[in-house]
């Protein structure tokens, strides 16, 4: 079925639905409306002497004329209309952007605060400078004991030992063919962007600031195809406008920061080379760029210009622009043309109103509305617009993906938040600690005049007796040298200190038993569990982690399916299968055949079937644990799990060889084994023949 418009007749058009079955009708206008049909196209017939015996028809679709005689003709397809709408100016639409970066940035001041804090406490940058120049200036210690960054680097190894690719598997009807292409290709994608590194990166930001950031975009730098990026995202270079959804999508705009150089954002944007320098030149021209008004500048009314400045945007003595990239939803309502006889559906989206409503008035017919997000970009340089368009890769999804530690409305707070007190205390009382043994005598002596012959012999008792044992000449040796006990060290002190240790261990949740540690022999499952068990109070970190690798699986998807044409996703897969094993639902990928893999390519629409996107947990601290788990079960079950099975879950180097030789041996002990039954059979026969004779 399709949707035709008519030709304008007596001051009116129509719009038709066209039903494949042959009939159909036009929209209504002032109580009227058109029959239309499909008539065969048929030749002219003659009789034997050549009398027109039947006339030719012109086959196609006819509109019947109406009561009073007027008819139409079919036009054109309907399509979207131009809205037609009023674009702002560079200077306001600049000023839309910096106002939703100042707001992003007052909604994300507490975070910010806190993160740049906790950064500095897991680099040991603990103490406050007021104090610990107050400290310095008495001669006492300010020692930082840092047991923060042992932690966090704990879990950070527990996640660089359990990385995970990103997997997409088939939901019901689903082809798990696709779904294997699609495993295979962003595996490709992620390996080209070394994304366990990334991965980790994101995840340290995410324990220490409480934030850690994917990017994704595309690149045409080395790849006229296009390369699809995946990164890592500094934490403080990105800010969010408000929201309380941690996958973003209660969020309206982001707004991306990065200082470039006056001359940098000219070579990157040349077609804006003149802008930048009428405004840069207004900076660096006076004393006072805050208030500078410049005649004939820029072509306004009244022939001046008050160029905005803001210390936030611009750097005057390092010649740098703040470029602020702002990312915006923007919602259209649209409608989808529902005719449900014949199973047709329509996106309507760009319709005149007008159309819509003429279109429901087709007998079947109905208009569903929908609301539609598009993706705004916006790249400003203080006054200037470098680029201001429609996202064309993201389909209304952020680029950017962010991963959450905690998130309570607008507030965020990592790891390394709660144990800054616990950390200060255990600094401050090592450090009283260090003052106290330095500046307590802990023993002293008393003598007089009289005791030591000469000076000599009282110089040579100073310099000694402070060893295990050592000689003294005294005048008399009932008269000696009187020793007194000092003060004694305050076992408090080590209390407090042994309580602010424990009580940091307890507050971050992250012991000793995520290292698998143990004294005692025991097997890989009873580690494999106490590692387990260890990251019980932290597992919200990871499970944050995996929810949006899920995310990014699905944008890059979209771009997979924007810029990689199935010929370039052939040729990946053949690559692929030359380096290792690869299976495309279930089957081995050398059975099939180019066309095969062609064909799904081509009918597979990657972004819109039935797959669910999760993560592959077979990595080597998986494989390793698993491996454990059957070699504690070969020792009791060694006849059901063969030394074979076990070879190839471990990872061993060279398992054919070790396998084809592990064979070889067992052949021969079998081969050994049936030449002593035979020979055992022999003897038996022997006997039995001597027997019966």
């Amino acid at each position: 079925m399709k949707l035709v418009r008519t030709t304008k007749e007596k001051r009116h058009s129509h719009i038709a639905g066209l039903s494949d079955s042959g009939e159909g009708s036009t929209s209504v206008h002032k109580g009227h409306s058109h029959t239309v049909a499909y008539r065969e196209a048929q030749a002219e017939e003659l009789d034997e002497v050549e009398n027109v015996i039947l006339e030719a028809v012109e086959g196609g679709w006819f509109i019947e004329p109406a009561e009073d005689g007027h008819t139409h003709i079919f036009e054109a397809i309907v399509t979207a209309s131009e809205t037609g709408k009023k674009k702002k100016d560079d200077a306001e639409t600049a000023k839309d952007v910096r106002g939703l970066y100042k707001e992003a940035k007052e909604y994300e001041k507490d975070f910010r605060k806190k993160a740049e804090e906790s950064e500095r406490y897991y680099m040991g940058e603990q103490w406050k400078k007021a104090d610990k120049d107050y400290l310095e200036s008495r001669d006492r210690a300010a020692l930082t004991i840092n047991e923060i960054e042992p932690k966090i680097d704990l879990l950070s190894g527990y996640q660089r030992q359990n990385r995970s690719d990103i997997r997409f598997y088939p939901v019901e009807d689903g082809d798990s063919r696709v779904a294997d292409i699609l495993t295979h290709v962003v595996k490709n994608i992620t390996e080209q962007n070394n994304f366990e590194y990334e991965e980790t990166g994101v995840f340290t930001d995410e324990m220490i600031t409480g934030r850690g950031l994917f990017n994704t975009y595309v690149s045409y730098d080395e790849n006229i195809l296009g390369d699809i990026k995946v990164e890592k995202f500094p934490w403080d270079e990105c800010w969010f406008g408000p929201h309380d959804r941690e996958d973003l999508a209660d969020c309206e705009y982001l707004v991306k920061t990065k200082w470039l150089s006056f001359a940098k954002v000219k070579e990157l944007w040349p077609e804006k080379k003149d802008d930048i320098d009428k405004e840069t030149d207004i900076y660096t021209s006076t004393d006072d760029p805050h208030t500078t008004h410049v005649e004939g500048q820029y072509e306004k009314s009244d022939n001046s210009v008050s160029v905005p400045f803001d210390d936030d945007f611009v750097d005057i003595a390092r010649k740098e622009y703040r470029v602020l990239e702002c990312w915006k939803k923007v919602y259209k309502r649209a409608y989808v043309l529902v005719n449900v006889t014949e199973s047709f559906y329509h996106n309507a989206e760009g319709w005149d109103d007008k159309d819509v409503k003429a279109v429901k008035t087709i007998p079947g017919f109905s208009a569903i509305p929908r609301v539609k997000t598009d993706m705004r970009i916006t790249l400003t340089a203080g006054n200037t617009i470098l680029n201001d368009g429609m996202d064309e890769y993201f389909d209304g999804m952020f680029s950017m993906v962010p991963v959450y530690a905690k998130k309570r409305k607008k507030e965020v707070w990592g790891r390394v938040e709660a144990a800054k007190e616990p950390q200060m205390e255990i600094n401050k009382r090592h450090s009283q600690s260090v003052d106290i043994l330095n500046k307590a005598a802990a023993y002293g002596w008393f003598y007089d005049d009289t005791i030591f012959p000469s000076a000599a012999d009282r110089d040579s008792f100073k310099n000694n007796c402070t060893s295990p044992g050592f000689l003294a000449k005294v005048a008399n040796i009932k008269h000696l040298p009187h020793q007194v006990e000092g003060v004694k060290f305050p076992n408090e002190i080590v209390a407090l200190e042994s309580l602010a240790t424990e009580k940091l261990r307890e507050i971050m949740n992250i012991n000793p038993e995520l290292q698998g540690v143990n004294s005692r022999a025991e097997s890989g499952i009873a580690i494999a569990e106490k590692k387990r068990q260890g990251l019980i109070g932290n597992e919200f970190l990871f499970d944050n982690l995996s929810l949006s690798k899920k995310i990014l699986g699905r944008l890059i998807v979209k771009l997979v399916q924007k810029i990689y044409s199935p010929e370039r996703i052939l040729r990946l897969l053949e690559n692929r299968s030359n380096r290792e094993q690869m299976e495309i639902g279930g089957q081995d990928f050398s059975e099939y055949t180019k066309e095969e893999i062609l064909d799904l390519l081509k009918e597979s629409d990657l972004t819109k079937y039935d797959v669910a996107v999760g993560e592959s947990a077979y990595n080597p601290t998986t494989r390793h644990a698993n491996f454990a788990i059957w070699a504690e079960l070969s020792k009791t079950h060694p006849d059901t799990i063969p030394l074979d099975m076990l070879i190839d879950l471990s990872d061993l180097p060279e398992k054919d060889k070790i396998k084809k030789k592990i064979e070889e041996r067992m052949q021969a002990q079998a081969e050994d084994a049936e030449r002593t039954r035979q020979t055992e059979i022999e003897k038996t026969l022997i006997a039995r023949s001597g027997q019966m004779q």
